[in-house]
């Protein structure tokens, strides 16, 4: 059977609705392909919450989210609300900021327990997700490209964890070398992040080591990303894949694109080992 074609045949095509003053066209863009990060990476962290509590001694975390777009990662970690009924709320045509408040601010829980500060060069939709209430904190900045400064590198000294639910390849390992390099050697935060298939993830392994980090994967089985957008998006993924040497079955199954979440936390981390938690969230991812 052939893979259903949607409305996007490559990934670079969602830039055009990325920055955009409504956020509809992106949520439409992206629920037929069953987009689900966000969603796994955010219960994944809630899991992992009161390791994190005890690991830096504070009742609430700090998130900086790397690549955070509208701020999806951030309503759902404060608003008691689900993937799925963001994708519905947003499949109406065209959005209206009245309204999207109406929707979302009764569903803000009252301490969740995390603030969300989203880090983003899409400056129209850090502004969105601000004024929704999903992002306490933006930063325009773009962390590919030079030291980390203030007001970002203030914030980024109080950070727990930073997470990442689908940045493109080439910000993401350059922006995380950054932030980590930006970062106290005595305080640095754990980070949580998915590379796409497009990503090599042996690079940003390395990444980490460089900065004296351990890392782990959240799974044991390949984890769904999302469905690809058609033979396109196929054809190019398995070039770039094979072209470093990987297996392109292993990332590529049923139409769908799989992924590893990568847990990483400083090697002298002093907190308990997290195999037994990690074992029995596989279950549910």
């Amino acid at each position: 059977m052939s893979e259903p074609e949607h409305a996007f045949k490559t990934s670079t095509e969602f830039q055009e609705v990325y920055d955009l003053a409504d956020p509809s066209a992106y949520f439409q863009a992206l629920a037929p392909l069953n987009y689900r990060m966000p969603q796994v990476t955010c219960d994944v962290l809630r899991h992992l919450a009161p390791t994190l509590r005890d690991a830096f001694g504070a009742e609430r975390l700090q998130v900086l989210d790397f690549g955070c777009g509208f701020g999806v990662n951030g309503a759902l970690l404060t608003h008691r609300v689900s993937l799925e009924e963001i994708y519905a709320h947003f499949a109406q045509e065209t959005s209206n900021l009245a309204r999207d408040q109406a929707f979302f601010q009764p569903r803000r829980q009252a301490d969740p327990g995390f603030e969300v500060g989203g880090l983003d060069i899409a400056e129209q939709a850090l502004a969105y997700g601000r004024a929704l209430g999903f992002l306490g904190t933006v930063f325009s900045d773009d962390a590919t490209d030079g030291p980390i400064v203030p007001p970002l590198a203030d914030y980024l000294a109080g950070t727990h964890v930073i997470i990442e639910t689908g940045a493109v390849f080439e910000a993401l390992m350059p922006a995380v070398d950054n932030l980590l390099g930006a970062c106290d050697p005595a305080r640095r935060p754990w980070v949580l992040a998915s590379p796409r298939p497009d990503v090599d993830s042996r690079l940003l392994l390395q990444v980490f080591q460089r900065h004296g980090y351990t890392f782990q994967t959240c799974n044991r089985r390949p984890i769904s990303y999302r469905k690809m957008l058609g033979a396109t998006e196929r054809e190019d993924a398995i070039r770039i894949i094979e072209a470093r040497g990987d297996d392109s079955a292993a990332l590529l199954k049923d139409g769908w694109f799989h992924v590893d979440l990568v847990l990483a936390r400083p090697a002298d981390t002093r907190a308990p080992s997290l195999d037994d938690l990690l074992a029995q969230l596989d279950e549910e991812l």
